[in-house]
């Protein structure tokens, strides 16, 4: 095959991306793509050198193809690995939008970035149509057609929420960094695996502010969803998405409580809980509605819990709500999970059957005067919430560590790309069908748990 180089221009003109992004395989935030293209008019510098980046990745497929056939595959794959790396800065300025920010250059890094990687991505879509002018395109394909479907519902599902939550006055974000980044702060770093500080105000109040990917949206999808359904104990410490100016990009942000931490609450006998719990009413019905969230949620994390200074229990720790439960799709038949989906502990925290509501925390509680009305009436908001509203909290969430919304992180290129997006459409099911079961799923378990109980008591009569 022949191996003359491939001439790209550096300066490739975005407007045809911008106009016509579906026919780059670019199937979320097109809104955001404008802002992008307005960056780059300002700063048209920015994309030197993109044209010789993309040059110098056709002559590779090239020189690793044995003959034109290959050279197409080749550079199918790596259009397709291009586009992965677009979509996840997109989805960044797409959340810049949401949060509007009032200017781009806080984000100058990040733009100059994504408008350097949309021209790369355009210099390759014009070679591969100049050599291939019949062809229907890398980004045609049934997994690209589906993961358009899918942005649309999933975009749709965000304005019905956001609309749902003004509509009731329901705030789900704030400026409280940029409050605290014009006075003097104390800034503390926190033990844990991700990004995270904890500012003081002026006030002397804390504000535990966290930045990697996976704590930014999920908490507060499941902060959302405790406002809308008065989940007990879930409105003391919200989690709201914010902005830091100062370091150019999204965050989440929540009150900072002076708690105790309730070390392995999830393994707690019935004696400790009865002994932990008091016999206080409020305090059994905010651990055992917070352990239902839990696991209506999909919290593959769940039972991180603290008690704060006025004896209130508060679950804490939602990153992880709304995962996939990539165990209970596969014995459920469907189709195989993608090796990225993360993996979920096994003691059944996302069974159907609501298994992973401890039978001795329900044991514990239950006793109590009153808990089993507070659990009702908790049940009863849940039902209240519109299905729609649920399914778009779903769609909006994050499937996988470090990513957000896993959706546009698919491999296009990839034979498992279809199964990995009905995967996705498999999960989204389950959590709404748990949601419009929920009634009936708990009394099962509340009865199981109980049955128990009278069967041990039976025994040691």
């Amino acid at each position: 095959m022949s191996n003359h180089w491939i001439e790209c221009r550096n300066r490739a003109t975005l407007e045809p991306l911008v106009e016509n992004p579906y026919r780059y395989g670019i199937f979320y935030g097109c809104h955001a793509l404008r802002e992008v293209l307005q960056f780059v008019r300002d700063h048209p510098e920015t994309l030197d050198g993109a044209g010789d980046s993309a040059s110098r990745k056709i002559q590779r497929c090239m020189g690793r193809a044995r003959n034109a056939r290959s050279h197409r595959v080749r550079l199918e794959y790596r259009i397709a690995r291009q586009l992965q790396i677009v979509h996840r800065e997109l989805i960044w300025a797409e959340l810049d939008r949401r949060l509007q920010v009032a200017s781009y250059l806080w984000n100058r890094k990040r733009y100059a970035f994504l408008g350097r990687e949309l021209s790369i991505l355009a210099n390759m879509h014009e070679h591969w149509r100049r050599r291939w002018p019949d062809s229907a395109g890398p980004a045609t394909t049934p997994a690209g057609e589906k993961i358009r479907v899918l942005s649309r519902a999933m975009a749709a599902g965000w304005r019905l929420v956001r609309d749902h939550l003004e509509s009731l006055g329901i705030s789900w974000k704030t400026d409280v960094v940029s409050r605290l980044a014009e006075g003097e702060r104390a800034v503390e770093e926190l033990r844990g695996e991700s990004k995270k500080a904890l500012y003081r105000d002026q006030c002397g109040g804390g504000w535990l502010v966290k930045y990697d990917e996976e704590s930014i949206l999920n908490p507060v999808l499941a902060t959302i969803f405790s406002k809308l359904t008065s989940c007990p104990g879930g409105e003391i410490c919200p989690v709201l998405l914010d902005y830091d100016p100062r370091l150019g990009q999204p965050c989440s942000v929540q009150p900072y409580l002076k708690a105790k931490r309730i070390r392995r609450f999830g393994w707690c006998s019935r004696q400790d809980y009865i002994a932990l719990l008091g016999g206080r009413r409020l305090r059994a019905s905010q651990a055992l509605c917070q352990a239902v969230q839990e696991w209506l949620l999909g919290n593959c994390d769940g039972y991180q819990v603290i008690m704060d200074s006025c004896g209130n229990i508060v679950f804490i720790d939602h990153d992880r709500s709304f995962f996939h439960d990539a165990k209970l799709l596969m014995a459920q038949g469907h189709a195989r999970p993608p090796r990225t989906t993360t993996s979920n502990r096994g003691d059944g925290a996302h069974d159907q059957h609501a298994s992973g509501i401890r039978r001795s925390l329900i044991q514990a509680t239950l006793p109590i005067p009153g808990v089993a009305e507070d659990l009702v009436g908790y049940i009863s908001r849940v039902e209240a919430v519109p299905d729609a509203i649920y399914e778009g909290l779903v769609r909006n969430a994050s499937c996988r560590a470090n990513e957000l919304c896993s959706l546009f992180h698919v491999d296009l290129s990839h034979s498992s790309a279809m199964a990995s997006l009905t995967v996705m459409e498999r999960w989204i099911d389950t959590l709404v069908a748990r949601k419009r079961s929920l009634r009936r799923i708990i009394a099962r378990r509340l009865r199981e748990a109980l049955q128990t109980t009278a069967e041990v008591r039976s025994s040691e009569a």
